[in-house]
């Protein structure tokens, strides 16, 4: 109905749009219920030249767009046109209060400024109302209380689950007495596709477009067909890690004069867009983003099964919101409206209708720098509330201006990697790339090797690692290359030079783990801190404007460092927050509730936590402390392959009296990754990287013993722990190195484990008959009957090592298999008894920092630089006699040390002697398997040859 060339009036509207008027022109309040296409923002534009010019007329949009359009198609000058953020806006500005965008309504409503006078009120897509719009909108009528209401919308059109309202109640109670009505004709529809999308959402939805047909297409097909086509015509909609972008790369690539940067929008992000499309471009971009885009031609991807189960599996989403944001996405176009088909499970619309059975997850992985977004409002408001934050007096105010785009190609987050990329001599571009390889295409691999040859600039490879995260290759084949000149970099540069200098220690990882007892719900949190100086975490952006997730942010490295000042720094206008933690408690509470959606059950108002630690150069050197004691303990964990080889070993490094998590590291073995495991997928998981864990995929399996035993040295380890006999089996070169101990074994005895029940079924010594393994153990006594194992060798080490903490044995205790219990700490009793957990640093895994890099890097250097992989086992390990209280155990790890040091003096304890052992016992088996092998051909042939005797002799009797 609507149309960009003229304005429409009262005669142009359908019967239905015409009704609404009428009832408006007889002074009553009207709802109406508009569906898809309908055409209501156009009926709303017609009421507004409809009514008396002597009427004052407030019209609120949800978005910007809304708001430009409807400028420019209503011709009555009594009417106010605008978004409910700028009609607060304006209010504050009037009356010279200095506000943001983001935050004007919240300030307008600390206020008591009269909001003004008005008629009639007007509301656009009313299903986006939130908590804070829907108290602006109280106060407007509160000051004008005969004011009559217009509110147009559709609750099926509903997409952003970002706030705790109802707004289906809150307009119903707003409205009180009201007219309700509905748009059914959909004219972007044809008659069976709105018939399906109606059947969908349990409504009547009366396809009038009969120019409009739904087709099936393959990638091929697509191409040649929008390479046919004005890019101003079409919309592509999907995952920005699906086909989508592989279309558009071959677009650009293959069509460069039609497709390219001046031609095509791509979204990067579906929030804070620094690049709007125009008119006159294609447009690339999420279902999510969809809402208000049309034009003659959609293309739709990731129309499948699993892609739609996948959305639904995602945190704490709405099954409706998600079915909403496809079916929206599948009413975008007014001419063609067209199916990638190249999946065994195209969505369908019983599929699309009644959603997918979900396996509820016991542990959900969040980041820090994304864990914010599309969150309740409310719940981010009173987790907002829970910092001071002051703004810190700068005399320079000046804003450095950067150019955010290049044409439609968004540089905002090239800028944001640059400023920190090009001063701190630290940051390393290369390293984020190639972690980044590890997880893409093997296209992308040869991309890289052949880009770098070329371009090696800090700004080629910022440009690369965000063609990478995006998907996009515009970024290194269309984008400026300059995207930050030198005078630029040095307004930046001298701008940070006045709080931070060139070294200081910047990507400090971090970590926090939220659980409870009373849904099993389990959050492990993971960010990286820009920097971390004098005890205080560093946040600097470079944008138009911080967002109240920029202050969570800040605020949640903080936390999870256990530090109590943060600075929040936007580079651009110079503006510096100074932000504390009122109440660590309550802040922990109110993020646990926020980035859960409210599933994360509180029941008191405490949480228990230890933070991240952080060492800083001024600090005590911690770690030459921790090893020069030699109270370390390991515990190892192997991850092997379907041919029983060992693929990944991952090793936590633990104090021996708190069993309290110091350091771990992991290892991939390269030229076995490839071969086929049960838990494949869990090899590359991104936490690693999240961790501090990096260049973790080693060639061989030797380089990768060669760096565990390196590892353990440095943290002069004598004893290590594995759950079961399994991992020391498959490690014959640490036997003769260091003593082993089995976790399983007091866990599963109930002499030892006080938390096994008394009834359970064991044998005569107490071992339970079954149910023994980590998962059941670990259930039992952490409460959380949910949890399972990962299954990647890092992680499972730690929770093994978290068994070892809660049975509450000393060491002494898991080296005799006796029931020798620790003293447990207050904090520790707490831990165990409350509903509410976040576990400590005891139960999460620490970060190699640069620091820990550098002492581990000199131990390698100072011992083995220069040594064979077969010197390096013969450093003799000295044991403690004085440790153990177990006379026995004694006698044997004297016994272990005196065969060390003659194996020495024999020079006979190296990793090659235990090479050669490991190919005797491979021969033997190999010989065992033959003889094997013999052994059943020969009983085959037997058994054939008495089957063919009895049947002979039957055959003769009976012939």
């Amino acid at each position: 109905m609507s149309s960009d060339s003229f304005i429409l009036s009262y005669s142009n509207l359908t019967s239905e749009q015409q009704r609404m008027i009428d009832l408006v022109k007889e002074n009553k309040n009207v709802l109406v219920d508009a569906c898809i296409g309908s055409g209501k923002t156009t009926a709303i534009q017609v009421l507004c030249n409809e009514l008396p010019r002597t009427k004052k007329i407030l019209y609120l949009t949800y978005n910007k767009l809304l708001k430009l359009d409807a400028r420019n198609k209503i011709m009555n000058e009594n009417v106010e046109r605008t978004n409910y953020h700028g009609f607060a806006f304006k209010i504050l500005m009037q009356n010279k209060i200095n506000t943001s965008s983001s935050e004007a309504i919240k300030n307008y409503l600390e206020t008591d400024i009269v909001p003004g006078f008005y008629d009639v009120l007007v509301l656009d897509e009313y299903q986006d109302i939130n908590t804070e719009i829907s108290n602006l909108l109280i106060r407007i009528k509160n000051y004008n209380p005969n004011i009559q209401i217009i509110a147009v919308g559709d609750m099926d059109q509903k997409i952003y689950d970002a706030t705790t309202l109802k707004a289906d109640e809150f307009i119903s109670s707003f409205m009180i007495n009201y007219e309700k009505i509905s748009f059914t004709q959909s004219f972007r529809m044809p008659k069976e596709h709105g018939k399906m999308l109606g059947r969908v959402w349990n409504k009547d939805i009366v396809g009038v477009n009969e120019n409009c047909e739904v087709e099936y297409k393959n990638k091929d097909e697509i191409v040649q067909f929008l390479s046919t086509q004005n890019p101003k015509d079409i919309l592509c909609l999907g995952s920005r890690g699906g086909i989508i972008t592989e279309v558009l790369n071959t677009l650009e690539n293959d069509y460069p004069e039609k497709f390219n940067k001046k031609t095509v929008y791509a979204s990067i992000r579906d929030e804070e867009r620094i690049v709007e499309p125009k008119k006159d471009s294609a447009i690339f971009t999420t279902f999510d983003s969809s809402k208000g885009l049309e034009r003659p031609i959609c293309v739709i991807f990731d129309w499948s099964y699993e892609y739609y189960k996948w959305r639904l599996a995602q945190h704490n989403v709405n099954f409706t919101i998600i079915k909403n944001i496809f079916a929206v996405a599948a009413s975008r176009g007014k001419r063609k409206i067209i199916f990638y088909n190249e999946y065994d499970d195209l969505l369908d619309e019983q599929m699309l209708k009644n959603g997918a059975l979900i396996e509820e997850r016991p542990v959900y992985f969040y980041s820090v720098s994304d864990m914010f977004d599309h969150k309740f409002s409310e719940h981010l408001a009173d987790a907002y509330n829970c910092l001071d934050v002051e703004l810190i007096d700068v005399k320079d105010n000046s804003i450095i201006n950067i150019k955010p785009n290049d044409h439609l190609i968004d540089l905002s987050p090239c800028i944001g990697i640059y400023q920190e990329a090009s001063y701190f001599s630290s940051y390393n571009i290369k390293e984020e790339i190639e972690f980044l390889l590890r997880h893409k295409d093997k296209r992308w691999y040869t991309i890289y090797k052949d880009f770098i040859e070329r371009r090696d600039t800090v700004n080629d490879l910022i440009l690369l690692l965000t063609a990478m995260e995006t998907n996009q290759k515009r970024y290194i084949e269309q984008a400026t290359v300059d995207f930050v000149n030198e005078n630029e970099k040095e307004l930046i540069h001298n701008r940070i030079s006045t709080l931070l200098n060139k070294n200081e220690r910047v990507q400090v990882g971090c970590n926090f783990s939220f659980t409870n007892d009373l849904n099993y719900y389990s959050m492990n949190i993971y960010g990286i801190a820009d920097v971390v100086k004098d005890l205080t975490v560093y946040e600097l952006k470079f944008v138009n404007e911080l967002s109240q997730n920029h202050f969570l942010q800040t605020a949640m490295y903080m936390f999870a460092l256990n530090l109590d000042k943060g600075i929040l720094w936007n580079v651009k206008n110079n503006k510096v927050y100074n932000i504390k933690i009122k109440d660590k408690n309550d802040f922990a509470n109110k993020v646990a509730i926020a980035i859960s959606k409210g599933n994360f059950k509180i029941d008191n108002k405490c949480i228990n936590y230890d933070a991240s630690w952080v060492i800083t150069e001024d600090e005590k050197d911690e770690y030459y402390e921790v090893i020069s004691e030699s109270n370390n303990i390991a515990v190892i964990d192997v991850e092997t392959n379907f041919s029983n080889e060992v693929v990944s070993i991952g090793v936590a490094i633990a104090d021996k009296n708190s069993f309290s998590l110091i350091d771990q590291n992991y290892w991939l073995i390269g030229e076995r990754e490839q071969y086929e495991s049960m838990y494949k997928h869990v090899y590359h998981i991104p936490e690693l990287k999240k961790y501090g864990i990096k260049d973790y995929v080693v060639n061989t399996y030797d380089e990768a013993i060669e760096k565990l035993i390196q590892f353990l040295n440095y943290y002069n380890i004598d004893d290590w722990f594995s759950y079961t006999k399994f991992d020391y089996s498959k490690l014959p070169e640490l036997h003769d190195l260091y003593n082993w101990f089995d976790i399983s074994i007091p866990a599963k005895n109930i002499n030892t484990n006080d938390f096994i029940p008394k009834d359970s079924p064991t044998f005569k010594n107490g071992a339970l008959r079954a149910n023994w393994g980590v998962e059941p153990i670990y259930r039992l006594l952490s409460g959380n009957s949910k949890y399972s194992e990962i299954h990647n060798a890092l992680f499972d080490a730690i929770d093994e090592l978290k068994i070892m903490q809660m049975l509450e044995l000393t060491y002494e205790g898991f080296v005799t298999n006796n029931r020798i219990k620790r003293v447990i700490k207050n904090d520790e009793l707490t831990a165990r008894e409350t509903y509410v957990v976040a576990e400590s640093n005891n139960y999460s895994i620490t970060i190699n920092t640069p620091k820990t890099n550098r002492h581990l890097n000199n131990h390698i250097n100072e011992n083995y630089t220069g040594h064979s992989l077969q010197e390096i086992a013969k450093k003799p390990r000295e044991v403690n006699t004085n440790l153990y209280t177990n006379k026995d155990l004694n006698n044997k790890n004297l016994m272990i040390a005196d065969n060390i040091n003659r194996s020495k003096n024999k020079n006979k304890l190296t990793l090659q002697s235990q090479l050669n052992t490991k190919k005797v016992i491979k021969k033997s088996l190999k010989k065992q398997k033959k003889k094997k092998i013999k052994a059943q051909l020969t009983g085959y042939f037997v058994t054939l040859a008495v089957c063919l005797l009895i049947g002979l002799i039957i055959t003769l009797i009976y012939t």
